[in-house]
């Protein structure tokens, strides 16, 4: 068994990096890739204990990189990776300025978009220590029956479907363009190829593209990758065999 795409406490796992590798051995998993987003943080700690003692398989360096495309925020699978090289690009452009200017710019549109669907919620309920998507989520979670009469009940049933359903989908009312805060993605490919790794473009159905193989015609066309993921825990057994089908 194999998994190449899981997260760890260093992006948005529930895990820490020690609890990751134990459950990848309990599960017997022969080959593992942590893909933390904009992060290689995790092959940092993994050096600092003899990780082998914990998990007996064959680990893949391995990153998740948060890029955009036609508006949408797109991910990019780097692997094989030097994560020094990951670490200091990310170092650089996620500066504490980029990222207070991304929660500034996410809380005031965040709470515009809420407050014209009828919310009532100012700038004063965001804690800028947190991110700004995560405590507008909450809030409507704790307003639940007035959430749901206006943006449905899947957009609360979890803050992935909030996040990328809603915030981050141009075709949603509550979409924020947060385009202009990460790497493009001809940034993002040169990057993966300076650091020596092959880049697989993530979970391409979580995009909410019409149509997702024009998606991948398109952007395959225009950019260079070197695969696609095919296999995801969000994937139908529709589109896992209609995407591998396009892959072959």
């Amino acid at each position: 068994m194999v998994d190449l795409h899981m997260h760890t406490k260093n992006s948005d796992g529930s895990d820490t990096v020690r609890d990751l590798l134990k459950l990848c051995e309990e599960k017997e998993l022969e080959i593992i890739s942590i893909t933390d987003h904009d992060t290689c943080k995790s092959y940092e700690d993994i050096k600092k204990f003899d990780y082998k003692s914990l998990y007996s398989g064959k680990i893949i360096v391995g990153c998740e990189i948060t890029t955009s495309y036609k508006g949408r925020i797109v991910e990019i699978l780097g692997y094989g990776v030097n994560p020094e090289i990951i670490n200091e690009y990310m170092l650089n452009y996620y500066t504490p300025k980029h990222k207070l200017a991304r929660k500034r710019y996410m809380a005031s549109r965040m709470v515009k978009n809420l407050q014209r669907d009828g919310f009532d919620i100012d700038m004063r309920d965001i804690d800028f220590s947190g991110y700004p998507e995560h405590q507008a989520y909450d809030y409507l979670k704790a307003h639940k029956e007035q959430a749901v009469k206006v943006y449905g009940e899947h957009l609360l049933d979890s803050l992935k479907n909030f996040f990328r359903d809603g915030v981050v989908n141009p075709e949603h009312h509550l979409f924020i363009d947060l385009s202009k805060f990460s790497p493009s993605v001809e940034e993002t490919l040169a990057l993966i190829k300076k650091a020596n790794g092959i880049a697989i473009l993530a979970h391409p159905y979580q995009y909410a593209f019409d149509n997702t193989i024009d998606f991948l015609n398109e952007f395959t066309e225009k950019y260079r990758i070197d695969g696609v993921e095919v296999y995801h825990s969000t994937f139908t057994n529709e589109q896992m065999n209609e995407i591998e089908k396009w892959a072959r």
